[in-house]
């Protein structure tokens, strides 16, 4: 009884402190109350060099909506069984690092080349189709599922991987950004 009387002591004090912090701390109370930015206030805390992609799956079918300070524009991407595919292959073969060192270094040729071939097939499907509408060195990604399993910076078009091209952010969602 008497743990039962201090914890609900502690979180009365635990209520009343992030009461507290609310009406205080704008960022802290928006990030509690979980309320969407409108797309302009967004654009606006997007740096001049910089794009944002914020993807999601509808109906079957991965989006990307990939905005900077001056437009939005909703990419179409793959079926998402397709992607989910990929995602899987990559990390089947990312799995085999976990063999040990006389593993990797007996096979490090072929790992590297099956899993340059995900990344690049990955590339291909999420970054390939909204390349020429990435503005800037800065890129903001936004993962949507299971696409949180992507290295986004690691993805390559064969010659260059999308670190070389761009410093990488990531963030939970635009609003939370």
């Amino acid at each position: 009884e008497r743990l039962r009387r201090r914890a609900t002591g502690l979180e009365a004090r635990l209520v009343d402190s992030l009461r507290a912090v609310g009406q205080t701390d704008q960022e802290f109370a928006a990030l509690q109350t979980g309320g969407a930015c409108h797309i302009e206030e967004i654009q606006a805390s997007l740096p001049a060099a910089a794009s944002l992609v914020e993807y999601y799956e509808a109906r079957g079918r991965m989006y990307a909506a990939v905005m900077d300070r001056q437009r939005l524009d909703i990419v179409t991407l793959a079926p998402s069984t397709k992607i989910r595919s990929l995602v899987r292959m990559l990390q089947f073969h990312l799995s085999k690092f976990r063999f040990g060192s006389t593993y990797t270094t007996a096979f490090a040729g072929e790992l590297r080349t099956v899993t340059e071939a995900h990344l690049f097939e990955l590339y291909s499907e999420l970054i390939a189709p909204l390349r020429s509408r990435l503005s800037g060195n800065h890129l903001v990604v936004v993962p949507h599922g299971f696409l949180h399993y992507v290295p986004f910076h690691a993805l390559t078009d064969g010659e260059r991987f999308v670190i070389d091209d761009f410093t990488m952010s990531y963030a939970p969602s635009a609003s939370v950004y």
